[in-house]
């Protein structure tokens, strides 16, 4: 099982909640799922906590946005609906997953929100949610490559889409490659999106990537993907015209020539 903290955050007159968190899980047909979150209250009187499972829509800069209550999904639940917590005490709640045998492979999104509640009065403004990320079965996953630039001194902007039917947990780099497939030097390709769901598009810019010294020959930078995919078209990067690498490559090249002839 796979713990994550949905953190609930009080203070005398100060109202917190922490960031959402997110929680993966693979099942397949006709088996079943489940995971344990933890509801932490951090403040100093006894609260209680209403849960509720929510369906869950993406913006298109992949924000994700709560929908209505997902009482019409039957095969994903939560154990409870209402917490009472002390001071400094956390409970969990299991969420069970159970997709049915002839169920297709997909992937789904789930949000489970909790409101604090003090002697039956809302006391936060704002919810804490927790994201949950289902995948049922096999299903393919695929990314596209829509745009690849260099920019100048900002690193390369990346755009990619997730064009098949799981959850994109994407990975790469961008690399400086020379002759001979020689790499010269790399950046992390994704340093902030690791999870692009079914159908969204995601866009970034990396680090900047510097041409070492060294480099010799014709270059060119590319993005290279872990994951199945449409790839990005390399950008040229020019000739390393560098004479003193290119010189001793050159004469060891004309030895190594003579000595065969």
């Amino acid at each position: 099982c796979v713990a994550v903290a949905l953190q609930i955050l009080f203070a005398s007159s100060v109202l917190a909640i922490s960031m959402p968190s997110t929680v993966d899980i693979v099942v397949q047909q006709g088996e079943a799922q489940h995971e344990e979150i933890f509801v932490e209250h951090r403040g100093v009187d006894v609260v209680s906590v209403e849960l509720s499972l929510k369906h869950v829509s993406f913006t298109e800069d992949g924000t994700p946005l709560l929908g209505l209550p997902a009482d019409d999904v039957s095969w994903v639940q939560i154990s409870s609906k209402t917490l009472s917590l002390a001071a400094g005490e956390r409970s969990s709640v299991r969420v069970s997953v159970s997709p049915s045998v002839d169920m297709p492979s997909g992937s789904y999104v789930f949000g489970v929100l909790g409101i604090a509640l003090q002697d039956g009065v809302f006391t936060l403004q704002h919810g804490v949610t927790t994201l949950i990320f289902i995948t049922v079965g096999s299903p393919q996953v695929y990314e596209e490559c829509l745009e690849f630039l260099r920019q100048k001194d900002d690193g390369f902007f990346l755009t990619l889409r997730n064009a098949g039917q799981g959850i994109l947990y994407e990975e790469g780099d961008v690399a400086l490659r020379g002759p001979f497939n020689i790499a010269f030097a790399s950046t992390e390709g994704n340093p902030s999106f690791r999870r692009i769901f079914s159908g969204q598009t995601r866009s970034w810019t990396t680090e900047p990537l510097t041409i070492p010294w060294w480099a010799f020959g014709p270059m060119e930078y590319s993005f290279e993907s872990s994951s199945p995919s449409s790839p990005c078209l390399p950008i040229s990067a020019g000739f390393g015209y560098r004479p003193f690498v290119l010189l001793p490559v050159i004469a060891i090249g004309i030895f190594v020539w003579r000595r065969r002839r």
